[in-house]
């Protein structure tokens, strides 16, 4: 019992960090396709949104774990 509350604690912190990621990188992309649409730019903003989403979602995880080590 105990070792599947503990399975399923790091399950769930798995998907939380993935689901960080991939969601600054979407918001990223549709940004930057917005963006580039808008201003006729083709890709420049798309690539330099992609850049700054994964780079932000990499710093999400960072306070994220930062967060959680502190609580231990």
């Amino acid at each position: 019992m105990q070792n599947d509350q503990k399975n399923l604690k790091g399950l769930s912190f798995a998907y939380r960090i993935s689901s960080e990621l991939i969601a600054a990188v979407i918001v990223g992309v549709l940004l930057g396709l917005f963006l580039d649409k808008l201003l006729d730019t083709k890709p420049i903003f798309l690539i330099s949104l992609i850049i700054l989403g994964f780079l932000a979602g990499l710093l999400n995880i960072y306070r994220l774990i930062s967060r959680i080590e502190k609580k231990q």
